[in-house]
């Protein structure tokens, strides 16, 4: 029977300590924020203690929240599941930055936004500054691709006794360790987004242009993670990128054969119809980066995940469900409260619940 493991940020924890804790990380950005360490990243227009003083702000919007004070406002239906998901998690007034987990800050400048619709066309520069403040802070000065180093034999023969390895992560430990393809399902800091990337058509154009915004200090900023406060955004995001993969397979053919469809991209000039004629032109080019969910929900027999919250990722789940093919999914817990989570919310006959600390003890590896 196949099997193939799915990793989340428990095993950074693992290897690397509290340090990539969530609140670790938010203290990192208010630290780093404190000694001017953004002026780069931001063109010196923004301050560190400006960044300071944003997150402070949105300190309130979650209190607000917890409050119930937005449980009456039309927000969109994604909008709606992650404050009712947020009211269930924060139950006491949040006091300090780091009592608020990393993507959730994300949810409270959204509906910060939301609430003030005259800032609305500042929204996606400021998510973009907020994304880049958070992927630096879990990058933590390069430590957390050094990780591996601290994985003894046992667990990288573990690894490498699975079909497919995928990962919640960015980092790229497991392929260092194991000299091994990792498919990551949310991106992954040694590779630039698409409008960076000069492997696909859209960076290709950038790049030729001299359009491209990444500077060397803070490349692993402008990498094509994906971040957003509900899973299922991240999944539609990750799905478009798919299907305009498959239709990029078509163009040469059909400007090729379709006289229609080559005279629309001969006379248009939208950075779509310069992308298609990019890749026409040169096929070698990705036409979107590939987050290898396609082969993820078509994987078969066991799936064992370690090191991810069954409160978080629910597309992940709703994946794993999905799949008729897959006949056992071990869950490894970390407390008896995940495992309560797991045995009552998903079906007993497929899910099979281990401890993680038994396993790590198993393979000889010690909590840093």
């Amino acid at each position: 029977m196949e099997k193939h493991l799915l990793l989340g940020n428990g095993i950074n924890i693992q290897f690397g300590g509290s340090e990539f804790t969530s609140a670790h990380i938010i203290k990192r950005i208010k630290n780093n924020s404190a000694a001017n360490k953004y002026d780069s990243l931001f063109a010196d227009k923004i301050s560190g203690t400006d960044i300071i003083s944003i997150f402070e702000g949105l300190v309130g919007v979650a209190n607000s929240i917890i409050e119930g004070k937005h449980n009456d406002k039309s927000f969109d239906l994604d909008t709606t599941e992650a404050i009712c998901d947020f009211m269930k998690r924060y139950t006491k007034k949040v006091s300090a930055l780091h009592e608020i987990m990393l993507e959730d800050w994300l949810l409270l400048l959204h509906v910060f936004f939301s609430l003030n619709n005259d800032l609305m066309p500042i929204y996606q520069t400021a998510v973009q500054g907020f994304e880049q403040l958070l992927l630096d802070a879990i990058y933590n000065n390069g430590e957390i691709q050094k990780l591996y180093l601290k994985m003894n034999d046992e667990i990288k023969n573990f690894f490498l006794g699975y079909e497919n390895i995928f990962t919640l992560n960015y980092d790229n430990n497991v392929e260092s360790l194991t000299n091994r393809k990792v498919y990551h399902l949310h991106g992954d800091f040694s590779v630039l987004a698409d409008s960076e990337n000069p492997e696909t058509a859209l960076g290709y154009i950038r790049t030729e242009n001299g359009d491209t915004a990444w500077i060397a200090e803070m490349k692993h900023c402008y990498c094509n993670a994906l971040l957003n406060y509900s899973g299922r955004l991240k999944y539609k995001t990750a799905m478009k990128k798919y299907l305009t993969i498959l239709d990029s397979e078509t163009y040469h053919n059909r400007y090729k054969n379709d006289i229609l469809f080559r005279t629309s991209l001969e006379i248009n000039n939208s950075i779509e119809a310069q992308m298609i004629r990019t890749k026409i032109m040169h096929p070698e080019l990705k036409m979107a980066t590939d987050y290898y969910f396609s082969k993820f929900e078509s994987i078969k027999g066991e799936l064992d995940i370690i090191g991810l919250s069954p409160n978080n990722d629910q597309h992940i789940f709703d994946g794993i469900l999905n799949n008729k093919d897959l006949t056992k999914v071990v869950f490894y817990y970390h407390d008896g409260k995940e495992r309560d989570y797991i045995e009552s919310h998903y079906p007993n006959e497929l899910f099979d619940c281990l401890s993680v600390q038994e396993l790590w003890k198993s393979l000889k590896c010690g909590k840093e």
